[in-house]
């Protein structure tokens, strides 16, 4: 669920990236009923995975996967007003039933399981009431729908959760945006693989490859937190059989009151979790966050206490159906999760990866808000010779005994070179400057940096770095301060 402002050096050298996952088209299915369903299916934007599945899980050794590090996306924003506001229907609602699996895992001796010994369930207090316990046997049905998400993203190895859903391909899997591409410009992730029931380094059911990965136009192009949604394809496992019918699939519903009672599933990888066990937070609505950067609903929170890894995990309602996922943490607020409310653009993103063709065509661009419902395919453009160099600026601030912060911006506005950049403070040290503190930037391009309370000259540099093989980002240096 989250992405620390520390977690994903961004502007690393990817030239490889373009070249490992080929931009493609959706097959955007023709939905009966309003406009508004139309529109909402051209919001969805997807690529396709290259490489064998047997390539993508081979790549995840056992010391990559235990290396892979969480994805965590937490806010520097306002507190969001603790009170529950438009707990109504954002348009027509809609679910499809959960299915069970028809080989593989086992279905739960009777139905209403207990989740876990009544001993190891841990009530919380927090600012809403929650409860949260570990899974104990996730090859279970329905828990075995849950899995761990492994994936490569700017030349860094990765962990977030995921969820198998029914739907007619029988190889759908829902999570969050940032599981699945950067956002704002952002690179698409690969080597990107499903655990499903994973516990303790043992995947039961094997490594599922994606075949294609998706998400939200709201959040490829603007990191827009209300629309963190995301989605894959899954390929057939080595005996050709369907992720679905091996596991089972949750249900999912959309444009649902949000005054309802959540069960949150993920594996949490943060202190003091280790990302090895399934755990689920259940908790009713406890607030919309209003101050949250980007256009849609207002995501819901809910009390949880759940840390990064656990980002994608599925919001089951009824016992049965994903109604969100893991996205957002705001700072100071560790026991509040967030995460998207579920309309009609969740909709069409749960229709493309559950009734999409294997070999979906060439997409439009990540930039085009709108693309056609039925694009056809073009020759793939020929890359410049030479990437293009966005100009970035950055500021410097002493303060305290001794704190260095300041703002990175990017001359055009270009947001991929201001998200997460590495910054390194400096002091000047005779004739030559001294590196005292690394840190990145946050999502808002700012930074602080604690420093050893030394008089003297100060500064913070930046290298320039590629985010992918067309954007390069120049190197940058504040003006020099003192401290006295």
């Amino acid at each position: 669920m989250l992405m620390s402002s520390t977690s994903l050096p961004r502007r690393l050298a990817v030239l490889a990236l373009a070249a490992a996952i080929t931009l493609v088209g959706l097959s955007i299915p023709t939905f009966a009923g309003s406009q508004g369903h139309e529109a909402a299916a051209r919001r969805v934007v997807g690529r396709t995975v290259t490489g064998s599945p047997a390539a993508i899980t081979r790549y995840w050794t056992k010391e990559r996967m235990q290396t892979a590090v969480p994805l965590e996306l937490v806010v520097d924003s306002k507190s969001p007003a603790a009170t529950v506001a438009d707990a109504r229907p954002a348009g027509v609602p809609g679910e499809v039933p959960a299915v069970a699996p028809t080989s593989g895992a086992a279905a739960p001796a009777e139905a209403a399981t207990a989740e876990v010994a009544p001993e190891d369930a841990r009530r919380m207090s927090g600012p809403f009431p929650y409860t949260r316990s570990e899974i104990t046997d996730p090859a279970t049905f329905p828990y075995s729908a849950s899995g761990k998400v492994f994936f490569t993203l700017a030349g860094g190895n990765y962990v977030c959760s995921a969820t198998a859903v029914a739907g007619g391909n029988k190889s759908a899997v829902i999570t969050a945006g940032h599981c699945v591409n950067d956002g704002a410009g952002g690179p698409w992730a690969t080597n990107w693989a499903f655990a499903p029931g994973y516990r303790n380094g043992v995947a039961p059911y094997g490594m599922w490859a994606a075949e294609t990965l998706y998400t939200t136009t709201g959040w490829i192009n603007e990191a827009s937190f209300p629309q963190d949604i995301g989605g894959a394809i899954i390929l057939p496992n080595s005996s050709g059989q369907l992720l679905v019918d091996v596991v089972g699939g949750r249900g999912i519903a959309w444009n649902q009151s949000a005054e309802q009672s959540f069960k949150s599933f993920g594996y949490p990888a943060v202190a003091p979790f280790d990302g090895s066990k399934l755990f689920v937070c259940e908790s009713d609505l406890g607030m919309r966050d209003t101050f949250v950067p980007g256009a849609g609903p207002d995501p819901m929170g809910i009390g949880c206490d759940m840390t990064g890894g656990s980002s994608g995990g599925g919001w089951i309602i009824e016992d049965s159906l994903v109604n969100s996922v893991n996205s957002y943490k705001i700072v100071g607020e560790n026991e509040v999760m967030f995460g998207p409310y579920f309309d009609s653009v969740a909709e069409a993103l749960y229709n493309t990866v559950s009734e999409s063709s294997t070999t979906p065509s060439p997409s439009p661009s990540p930039g085009d808000p709108t693309p056609s419902p039925t694009p056809t395919p073009s020759p793939t453009p020929t890359p410049p010779s030479e990437p293009t160099v966005h100009k970035v600026t950055v500021t410097l601030e002493l303060v305290r005994n001794l704190v260095a912060k300041g703002t990175m911006k990017a001359v055009d506005g270009y947001k991929p070179c201001t998200r997460l950049a590495p910054i390194k403070v400096q002091r000047r040290a005779g004739t030559s400057w001294k590196k005292v503190a690394m840190v990145f930037t946050n999502d808002f391009g700012r930074y602080r940096a604690k420093v050893a309370a030394k008089p003297g000259r100060y500064r913070v540099v930046s290298p320039k770095g590629m985010v992918d093989e067309m954007n390069l980002c120049s190197a940058t240096k504040s003006p020099v301060r003192k401290a006295r």
